[in-house]
């Protein structure tokens, strides 16, 4: 992610980059299959999970949102506001989502449609505000 950012020189060219990053990341099967075998791991490993919550921890502490509302801008306000650390944490599991369903059944959810709802949920997740 910090290499999709280096070039940036604005929010907007944060959120492309950011963007084009996750879409990357959504054609990507075999690493979200491996983000999705070791979470299962760690779901029935405690220690496992232990670690690996320290490492998304470090990756995006608590005190990350003004990094990255500074990275992507501001949320949008409102009932349904999303802190930017969520948005930001909940899209690798989102794509895995996808990846598991497009390879359980590619004549529903194929390559074209998958890459479709990436970017639906990467618009609504990272949108920009008012």
């Amino acid at each position: 992610m910090e290499k999709a950012l280096a070039n940036s020189k604005s929010v907007e060219q944060n959120r492309d980059a950011f963007k084009r990053f996750c879409m990357r990341l959504s054609g990507d099967d075999a690493w979200n299959l491996l983000m999705l075998e070791f979470k299962l791991f760690a779901i029935r490993n405690p220690e496992a999970k232990k670690r690996f919550r320290k490492f998304i921890a470090k990756m995006i502490p608590p005190d990350a949102e003004k990094r990255l509302t500074g990275l992507l801008g501001a949320e949008r306000k409102g009932k349904q506001v999303l802190k930017r650390s969520l948005s930001v944490q909940v899209i690798q599991p989102l794509l895995s989502a996808l990846t598991l369903e497009s390879l359980f059944d590619p004549y529903v959810l194929n390559e074209d449609a998958r890459k479709k709802l990436t970017g639906r949920l990467f618009d609504a997740l990272v949108e920009a505000p008012d």
